[in-house]
């Protein structure tokens, strides 16, 4: 009789995915109260004589509450995440946050709380992803204890016996924080493969006609199928076997070293394609991010420097006649010609003519042009162009 262990994980993890939703609600709630007892109540910040009552200040929740269940169901903070990295997860919750937080300033502005705190809504902003990020480093450390010790594990078994079995395999071994158990391996020619299946530590499980029989009497969580790229014309057989006694199925290609961990896979009228190469700046909310960034940067850079613009503008002019800055056509992206700005460091040609002075001794270059090597100051005008696009 077949042995529910599958279905006792998935048990677990939607229990689990209740337990992540209601300390989500809990701690979005607390880093709104916190905010406000910080800026209110805590003495380290003035406070006018009237301000918005702790009821005002937590009103919002009502909103919020839902809102930000939806976000991080979107940014896939309730899958199940074994393997997923510790940075994705962080990014996550900082995506997540980022845009409530946009969203709890419409709100305010729609509804006109223009007495609300806005360095609560900044304070609040910080706390629920530090608290976030708390909560899901206590949970991802908790379960990784769990399953080294070997319990709350996914049964899998592997089909066809190749190099990515045993890099498989020895991942699984390496990191049993995942919690991963491979019961063993089905091959068609166990024959040629004995020594290397041996090799692996793992049970020698039959042919692959032999895996629908083993997975209706046996727990399997997962099928990983491994076979090499000249065994492919069984691989409909193989999958079509896991779903017809639903079991989940991974397949890593053989073909995997040639293409990148997340492929781009487009949808040419209903044949799935793989892009090798995905262009990150092809997609419209990417690229228009960058350019945001480019230009807040940009100005931000331009601010600063100001002082030190005038500074090498002064040395320039001090030191020789002609214009303070050099600009130069040049080519950009998609063939875009720009014009490119930078300090001069050279001197004019006609001021050299006029001195007389031979090759070897003519001095073209300004005496502060010797800082420029190692600090390149000539080219911080360029960042004037990062707005102009």
């Amino acid at each position: 009789m077949k042995i529910g262990g599958a279905l006792i994980i998935k048990q677990n993890m939607k229990y689990l995915n209740y337990i992540f939703i209601l300390l989500d609600t809990v701690l979005v709630a607390a880093a709104l109260f916190m905010a406000w007892f910080i800026r209110i109540e805590s003495g380290l910040m003035e406070v006018a004589e009237y301000h918005l009552s702790f009821n005002d200040y937590l009103r919002p929740l009502f909103f919020l509450l839902p809102f930000y269940y939806l976000l991080y169901s979107f940014f896939n903070l309730y899958t199940p995440y074994r393997m997923k990295s510790l940075y994705d997860e962080i990014a996550g919750v900082v995506k997540a946050n980022s845009i409530g937080a946009l969203v709890f300033l419409s709100y305010l502005y729609f509804f006109r709380e223009v007495d609300y705190s806005r360095k609560v809504l900044v304070i609040f902003y910080f706390a629920a992803i530090v608290l976030a990020v708390a909560e899901r480093l206590v949970i991802r450390f908790t379960l990784r204890r769990i399953r080294s010790n070997g319990r709350n594990l996914k049964h899998i078994v592997l089909v066809g016996y190749s190099g990515l079995a045993v890099e498989f395999a020895g991942r699984i071994s390496q990191n049993k924080h995942w919690g991963y158990s491979i019961s063993g391996i089905f091959d068609n020619n166990v024959e040629d493969n004995k020594g290397g299946v041996d090799s692996l530590s793992l049970d020698y499980l039959g042919s692959v006609s032999d895996l629908e029989d083993y997975i209706s009497v046996h727990s399997v969580d997962e099928v990983v199928i491994t076979i090499p790229l000249s065994d492919y014309t069984r691989l409909a057989e193989i999958i079509n076997i896991c779903e017809k006694q639903g079991v989940f199925t991974k397949v890593i290609p053989d073909y995997y070293k040639m293409i990148p961990a997340n492929p781009y896979i487009e949808d040419l009228d209903g044949l799935p394609v793989i892009s090798i190469r995905k262009i990150p700046l092809n997609d419209l909310i990417k690229k228009a991010v960058k350019r945001g960034a480019d230009i807040l940067v940009s100005l931000l850079g331009i601010a600063i420097l100001v002082p030190f613009f005038l500074v090498i503008s002064i040395l320039i002019k001090c030191e020789s006649k002609g214009p303070v800055i050099y600009k130069q056509k040049r080519v950009g992206f998609n063939r875009h010609e720009f014009i490119m700005y930078k300090f001069r460091s050279m001197r004019l040609q006609d001021d050299v003519r006029e001195e007389g002075l031979d090759k070897e001794r003519r001095p073209q270059n300004h005496p502060h042009r010797s800082f420029y090597p190692s600090h390149q100051p000539g080219r911080i005008p360029s960042a004037l162009q990062c707005p102009q696009g």
